[in-house]
């Protein structure tokens, strides 16, 4: 057997990760156990989440039927529906939860808005302490004029937003 200590992270070596790597690197044995455990789970469904979902299917469906002009990737159908559950299921189970919780809807609809739609969901921008202006003068009006540009290398979802910054 395998009685060896196991560590989250992998140690920084300057040669796989680079010299100026800000994130720690979770180790290959951490994720397989990680998502061995995660596999094993099978969240249910709270009652605000099932809420949540369904009148969000609702709206889809009737947003898919008053406007056709919108330029949608495929049709809303019950199937969008179990798409909605899985997602928000996956969601929780990526968090090691027993519970789909209304924040595993948020964002499985997030996802589906974006896949049919191609609409993406503002999210309000998490503030650290610093000087007033601070901000302003670097990322976030920078951030602010590709969205509005169409530039294709806008981040919606916030990933390199440590890197940008």
């Amino acid at each position: 057997g395998q009685q060896e200590e196991m560590t989250v992270y992998e140690k920084h070596d300057n040669l796989l990760h680079g010299e100026n790597m800000r994130e720690k690197v979770v180790s290959s044995m951490f994720m397989r156990k990680y998502i061995h455990v995660a596999r094993v789970l099978k969240p249910v469904l709270t009652r605000e989440a099932c809420d949540l979902i369904s009148t969000e299917y609702t709206k889809l469906r009737a947003q898919e039927t008053s406007s056709n002009n919108k330029a949608k990737t495929q049709p809303v159908t019950a199937r969008t529906l179990e798409t909605l559950i899985r997602l928000s299921t996956a969601h929780a189970k990526a968090r090691m939860s027993k519970l789909v919780e209304q924040a595993d809807a948020e964002v499985a609809i997030e996802l589906v808005n974006f896949a049919y739609f191609k609409k993406v969901t503002p999210k309000p921008k998490k503030r650290k302490a610093q000087k007033d202006g601070e901000k302003e003068a670097g990322g976030t009006r920078e951030k602010r004029r590709r969205l509005r540009s169409g530039d294709q290398s806008y981040d919606p979802y916030g990933f390199y937003s440590d890197e940008e910054e």
